[in-house]
């Protein structure tokens, strides 16, 4: 099942996500292949099916308007405040993200199928994310830090080799 043609709906929060993540932080797509997936987005709209969208309820409604602005509201303050692509800060604005979708997914499972899609994207990406963050802070980073140490202490060796070569 395509999920975007079938409810578009999720297609458009999405999208309106993605687009406070790049207010928050222009740099996030300097490169022109992921302008380009954003640009891709836009070509979707004329293919999509509106008809499609229906609210059942008021108060279903009110609850994807919530989800999605605080959705929003995250990736903006996250992509303002973390610049970095790793570090512990992002680490556990992903977990706490992870727990928050955690939480409407089930909260909402029964209500609304288009908020359980988003939640299962959005769960999927912060666990591997997640993972990402890990990797890069516990064991590539030290990897790394061995790597340039030994790189400095063979470069202190000849500088010391060479230091002795000069007295003599």
């Amino acid at each position: 099942m395509n999920v975007t043609f079938y409810n578009p709906l999720y297609f458009y929060i999405i999208g309106i996500v993605v687009l406070f993540n790049i207010i928050g932080d222009r740099s996030c797509y300097k490169f022109v292949y992921e302008r380009c997936l954003f640009i891709a987005m836009l070509l979707f709209l004329p293919f999509l099916d509106n008809s499609k969208i229906q609210f059942p309820s008021t108060s279903i409604s009110l609850s994807i308007l919530f989800v999605t602005l605080v959705s929003c509201i995250g990736a903006y303050i996250e992509a303002t405040i973390i610049k970095e692509e790793y570090s512990y800060r992002k680490l556990f604005c992903r977990i706490g993200g992870l727990l928050w979708s955690i939480f409407i997914f089930y909260h909402f499972l029964p209500v609304y199928e288009i908020i359980s899609l988003i939640q299962m994207y959005v769960i999927g990406y912060l666990f591997f994310s997640i993972l990402v963050q890990i990797y890069s802070l516990f064991i590539c980073v030290p990897e790394i830090k061995k790597k340039t140490k030994s790189k400095d202490h063979k470069i202190k060796k000849s500088n010391m080799k060479k230091s002795k070569n000069k007295k003599m």
